[in-house]
């Protein structure tokens, strides 16, 4: 399978990650909790070029990295999904992203610090309180420069070129679909993407001279905003929308709220997650800008 619908909860982090290490393993541990306990089955980290079955240690392995007296490598990676085949998708999964370089060190600028969490829309729709609880967790322990939760297509990693491309043909359709990809080298100075939940962090507003104060203000009333020390949790509505453009389900208070937000949208998309034609820059830009743009008269 090249893609699969999944719920994510992403929040992309400004900072070495290890300082938070305790705050990630307790957020790995609540994620293992709240999704049934044989979702998760096959792992790879950043050394091992084929995933191997997960473990009851898989997700306690941050924990060794981390471990008081260790010397932190540059770059670590920790994937799992639920897939019944290490080659295929699945809606179930964690993706973690350490960068651990300090100002001044040349840095892969696409791989900033991440903790992502996938569920199955089914599981969602049934625990939407529990998800909600794990989001504002993420708000408030992390210092994070941009997070987004909401539908996603899962891509396959191990075929990334053509179920990028399969999962870029269908985000055109349902625009209230993320793209799942590697982070740009724009992800910690603009929003890395936007979705149902976006959350922007205080340190990202204060660069981008864009008072909280001032965004919470502008947004419509059918949105709503939870304000934590780190930053806004904002939400297009009470659940998440496929958007399908064919049916003229153009998500108008998404786009209100992304105009709100104008300033912390990049204009620029690099490196452009289609990887294929000399044009992928310009459709990766026009996909992430996607909600900036007006509604068409005739719709």
């Amino acid at each position: 399978m090249l893609t699969t619908l999944s719920v994510d909860l992403a929040v992309h982090l400004d900072h070495p990650i290890s300082t938070y290490g305790d705050e990630v393993i307790q957020l790995l541990a609540a994620y293992e909790r709240i999704v049934p306990s044989d979702v998760l089955r096959w792992y790879a980290t950043e050394t091992m070029s084929l995933y191997k079955p997960k473990t009851a240690r898989t997700l306690k392995l941050p924990a060794s990295w981390w471990r008081k007296g260790s010397k932190q490598k540059p770059y670590r990676s920790l994937k799992v999904h639920g897939a019944e085949h290490p080659s295929s998708t699945s809606p179930w999964g964690v993706r973690l992203v350490c960068e651990e370089l300090r100002n001044g060190e040349r840095r892969k600028a696409w791989h900033p610090s991440l903790l992502r969490f996938s569920f199955s829309p089914q599981w969602f729709e049934k625990n939407r309180s529990a998800y909600l609880e794990l989001a504002q967790r993420m708000a408030e322990r992390l210092p994070f420069a941009s997070g987004h939760g909401g539908y996603s297509l899962e891509h396959n990693w191990v075929y990334e070129s053509i179920s990028t491309q399969a999962a870029y043909a269908l985000a055109r359709r349902y625009i209230g679909i993320d793209l799942d990809h590697n982070v740009t080298y724009h992800a910690k100075d603009f929003l890395r993407s936007f979705n149902w939940l976006t959350m922007t962090g205080k340190t990202l507003l204060e660069r981008t001279n864009l008072p909280p104060e001032k965004v919470v203000a502008a947004l419509p009333d059918e949105a709503s905003c939870i304000e934590t020390d780190l930053g806004l949790m904002i939400f297009a509505g009470e659940w998440p929308q496929l958007g399908d453009v064919n049916r003229g389900e153009l998500l108008p208070l998404h786009r209100t709220i992304a105009k709100c937000l104008q300033p912390l949208f990049s204009n620029k998309f690099q490196p452009a997650f289609l990887l294929r034609s000399p044009d992928d820059h310009e459709k990766s830009l026009e996909w992430y800008r996607r909600f900036l743009e007006d509604i068409p008269d005739e719709a």
